[in-house]
C-alpha cells in the first residue's frame, strides 16, 4: 500500500484537498536525513532508524491520512526487506501501544484511514505480510492478552480485506473454543456469522 492507494478514496471525493495532502507526505529517506537516497536502496537499519526516531511523523492519535501515508510507505518497504522479521517484535509492541479506532468516519480523510483499521490496521497487516499464519497467531495472542475487541475486529478486517478468510476461519473457530472473554468471544461469533450469512 503506498500514499497514492490510501488517498484514492479521497482524490475521488475531494481532489483538491487530497492533492494538498498527498504533498505534504514526506519520503522515507527525507524522514531519515538523506533526500538523495532512493527508497529501493533503503536497509533494515534505515527503516528501524526511521520507526524509532519519528512516530511523530508515522502515528497519530485522531485519523491523519497524511501520517497513515507515511506509515503505509514505511509497511510496504519493511516488507520487502529479507530479514523483515527482524522487526516484528518492535511491531508487536507498538500494536500494544497503539489505541484502536472504533467509530465511524467522519469525511473522506478519516475513510481512508479507518476504513484501513487505522495505525492499528497497517501494523498488522505488515505482520500478516511479513509472517503469514504466525503472524496472524502473534497478533491474535497479543490482542487476547490484551482483551481489546476493537483490535480483534481490526485484526479480522485485515484477513478480509487480504482475501484470506478460508485460510483463517478455521484458526479463529479454534480460537474461539479456547477463549475466556465473552467479549472477544462475541466478535469472533459474530465475524464467523457473517463467513456463512454473508451479512
Amino acid at each position: 500500500m503506498n500514499a497514492w492507494n490510501v488517498l484514492a478514496l479521497g482524490i475521488f471525493l475531494n481532489s483538491q484537498l487530497a492533492g494538498q495532502e498527498l504533498r505534504r507526505i514526506p519520503t522515507l529517506p527525507q524522514l531519515l536525513g538523506e533526500d538523495t537516497k532512493k527508497e529501493a536502496d533503503l536497509t533494515l537499519a534505515d527503516l528501524e532508524k526511521i520507526f524509532r526516531n519519528h512516530k511523530a511523523e508515522l502515528f497519530s492519535e485522531v485519523p491523519n491520512v497524511w501520517k497513515f501515508g507515511v506509515l503505509g510507505n514505511w509497511c510496504d518497504a519493511l516488507k520487502k526487506q529479507p530479514k523483515a522479521h527482524d522487526l516484528q517484535p518492535m511491531l508487536l509492541k507498538e500494536i500494544g501501544n497503539q489505541k484502536a479506532i472504533d467509530r465511524e468516519p467522519v469525511g473522506w480523510d478519516e475513510i481512508a484511514v479507518i476504513g484501513r483499521g487505522g495505525d492499528v490496521g497497517l501494523l498488522m497487516e505488515c505482520v500478516i505480510g511479513i509472517s503469514g499464519e504466525a503472524g496472524f497467531n502473534q497478533v491474535f495472542e497479543s490482542v487476547v492478552t490484551e482483551d481489546n475487541p476493537a483490535k480483534l475486529k481490526i485484526l479480522l478486517l485485515q484477513v478480509n480485506r487480504r482475501g484470506e478468510r478460508a485460510k483463517y476461519n478455521s484458526i479463529v473457530e479454534t480460537r474461539l473454543k479456547t477463549l475466556q472473554s465473552p467479549r472477544l468471544k462475541e466478535v469472533i461469533a459474530a465475524y464467523l456469522k457473517t463467513a456463512t450469512t454473508g451479512k
